[in-house]
């Protein structure tokens, strides 16, 4: 009677795939330009000098609005080191983008070719929502660090002087987005494994039949 075949579903994924990599690439370039700015020290796009607001999540405002010395504190009130610490959330989730970007391709290739259920497309999809999901949780734990080194640089900056500050920034939020679509990758982890199970299952049994006929 012959192997089981998984049948191949065209060129509609790629479609689909060619979006997402646009996506991705607007994300990459979002989370590099701060996170390279804090590496060098200098604006990549854009001229004009740096300040406290340049930092991520930190955004500290000198003097009283309205008038003449209103302005968002130099860059030297955060430590370098504070700096380079700031940037790390962001080359960490461009990089996991790009990986994710990358498992996806490969994945699409096994759908599209007729191997949805191959132990590479199964593993690829488990190694991405694991890497969202990880990712997730890690930058999370890197921003508030990151927020809170900052911040202390400010106050022991000295550079606020008798007026009065205003902080213009956010806190750093759990990153929810990496998590949910981790959790809808998991889903679909998890059902095509359960696919290349039954695919198993139902090869062994057709082999048992041809040996019985």
């Amino acid at each position: 009677m012959g192997a089981l075949r998984e049948r191949s579903i065209g060129f509609v994924p790629w479609i689909a795939l060619g979006m997402v990599w646009l996506l991705g690439i607007a994300v990459i370039v979002a989370l590099l330009e701060p996170a390279l700015t804090m590496l060098v020290g200098r604006r990549i796009i854009g001229s004009g000098s740096l300040t406290v607001c340049d930092v991520p999540n930190v955004c500290v405002w000198n003097g009283l609005e309205g008038s003449e010395s209103y302005a968002p504190l130099p860059l030297d009130a955060v430590s370098r080191g504070a700096q380079i610490l700031s940037a790390v959330p962001g080359i960490l989730l461009a990089a996991v983008t790009i990986a994710v970007l990358v498992l996806g391709t490969r994945t699409v290739r096994g759908v599209s070719g007729g191997r949805a259920f191959a132990p590479g497309t199964v593993r690829d999809l488990g190694l991405a929502a694991l890497l969202l999901l990880v990712s997730g949780v890690v930058t999370y734990i890197l921003e508030e660090r990151a927020f809170a080194v900052a911040m202390e640089d400010v106050s022991g900056s000295g550079l606020l002087g008798d007026t009065v500050g205003m902080y213009a920034g956010v806190r750093p939020m759990f990153p929810m987005a990496a998590v949910v679509f981790g959790v809808l990758v998991l889903a679909a982890w998890a059902a095509f494994r359960e696919g290349a199970r039954v695919t198993g299952e139902l090869a062994q049994a057709r082999e048992e039949l041809d040996g019985v006929i």
